[in-house]
């Protein structure tokens, strides 16, 4: 069984922040990321020095919000591999994703 961490998704969008001096990431091979010391305090970081446009940076967003949405109910790490994030994303339509379900 799932948990669905709705309130977390909506609190690392409203906290989410621009990198404008790369004291997160030197933003090589992304343009936003989902980082903290642990999955449960994370928070959502874009790239403040590439311009994306306002569709782009949406998606961006949404896409790291639902990092960390589902959690499992057992016992153990409740937490998914963010590969099996990404295929879940995938198969829910993430434009960032959709070419991981051909």
């Amino acid at each position: 069984a799932l948990h669905f961490d709705w309130a977390g998704a909506r609190r690392r969008v409203r906290m989410a922040s621009f990198d404008m001096r790369q004291e997160v990431d030197s933003w090589n091979e992304c343009l936003a990321m989902t980082s903290g010391e642990t999955n449960a305090v994370c928070e959502i970081f874009v790239c403040g020095t590439k311009k994306v446009t306002l569709s782009a940076l949406t998606s961006l967003i949404c896409h790291e919000a639902l990092h960390n949405l589902a959690r499992r109910t057992r016992q153990g790490n409740p937490f998914l591999s963010e590969d099996t994030e990404h295929v879940g994303m995938a198969l829910l339509g993430d434009p960032q994703l959709v070419h991981m379900v051909d």
